[in-house]
């Protein structure tokens, strides 16, 4: 049982190291926003972009308890055009992998967050949203 209430109380962790991580990635530049190559209409709509995503894997739930890392899964990155509308979802399988490429975007502005799935398929809530203008 007590297990059981560790486990649960990660998921408010989780919102809160994601929360720090992004933000930090949004306020310093460290996600940025980068042009794949397959741009055919420079900066004015008509191209193709990428957004590189990174957070922190977390270690411990929300009251500190140590959260194996092997019981992290994947995580979940989801997006999209409106904020707190996220119209699409990239799994990812390896949970050692804590930098993803959204790619293949259109100009324009995009809402990102992240959640953890655990081995058992139980899904963090989502991390706070960060933005992104290309």
């Amino acid at each position: 049982m007590e297990n059981k209430r560790n486990r649960n109380r990660f998921y408010s962790y989780l919102l809160l190291a994601s929360l720090f991580s992004l933000l930090l990635i949004a306020g310093c530049g460290g996600g940025e926003v980068t042009d794949n190559g397959n741009n055919t209409g420079g900066n004015t709509g008509g191209g193709i972009y990428s957004i590189q995503v990174t957070w922190d894997q977390p270690t411990t739930y929300s009251d500190d308890a140590p959260l194996n890392t092997s019981d992290i899964a994947s995580y979940r990155i989801y997006y999209g055009t409106a904020s707190g509308n996220y119209s699409n979802v990239v799994n990812t399988t390896d949970p050692a992998v804590t930098t993803w490429d959204i790619t293949n975007l259109a100009a324009g502005t995009y809402y990102i967050t992240v959640t953890v799935v655990l081995n058992d398929g139980r899904e963090s809530g989502y991390s706070n949203e960060i933005s992104r203008s290309i």
